[in-house]
């Protein structure tokens, strides 16, 4: 009997959704115009995790958003072009308005009639930091912002 291999990216997207439907949805969206990834939505219950209010993320750029993102907007722009290109990919990160959490970050191109990506939305699952060590193990094998894609 051959063995089915076990697609990371679509697993991981689906057990986002899974812990949707029983925990709280934390997402944000984001489109690309003139070479820059703008920040077009994020919910309510990711501004209050993130310690952050919308006027601090909405109709930001990728670069000037470190409340957010930190130091690491090249890394994260590496990650948002591969989505925007099509890959779905996940990816941790370390909030710099929350270095009390990690973020595990699905990132899920959508495309338009014509087959082309106009937006990406993210779903995120928040890990604390308490629990790092249950994580080590998980996480240590991926660099922080190293994204996981199905290519």
């Amino acid at each position: 009997m051959e063995k089915k291999s076990i697609n990371l990216v679509s697993l991981i997207r689906k057990l986002i959704r899974e812990y949707e439907k029983k925990h709280e949805t934390l997402y944000f969206s984001f489109i690309k115009r003139n070479n820059e990834y703008i920040y077009i939505d994020i919910n309510d219950n990711l501004l209050e995790l993130l310690r952050l209010k919308a006027t601090d993320v909405i109709g930001k750029s990728l670069y000037n958003n470190q409340n957010f993102l930190g130091t690491y907007s090249d890394e994260i722009f590496n990650n948002y072009e591969k989505a925007w290109q099509g890959d779905p990919i996940f990816y941790y990160l370390t909030p710099a308005s929350n270095t009390e959490i990690f973020l595990i970050i699905s990132l899920d191109p959508i495309l338009n009639e014509n087959g082309n990506v106009n937006r990406v939305d993210a779903h995120c699952v928040q890990l604390n930091k308490s629990d790092e060590n249950v994580l080590q193990m998980s996480l240590s094998q991926f660099k922080e912002h190293e994204s996981i894609s199905n290519k």
